[in-house]
């Protein structure tokens, strides 16, 4: 595995966990984060790289640091 596909595992791993934590559906996250509610499936089917200006918009939006959703799985 790659170097991407394993950060992109991650941080899919990490929205999705966060996401479901919180009781939150990808279309409200999605309305957190200004973004279209497909976006929000991509990054967590690992087939899309957010931007850093979305990975900031996702954690405030989960209100959990930027660094937990790069943290080693589990």
């Amino acid at each position: 595995m790659s170097e991407r596909d394993e950060i992109l595992a991650v941080l899919a791993y990490w929205v999705r966990y966060y996401r479901k934590q919180q009781g939150l559906s990808q279309l409200e996250l999605a309305v957190r984060c200004g973004v279209d509610t497909r976006q929000i499936g991509r990054i967590e089917q690992q087939s899309n790289v957010p931007s850093l200006i979305l990975a900031v918009r996702l954690a405030k939006a989960l209100e959990i640091p930027l660094s937990d959703l790069v943290q080693p799985l589990p």
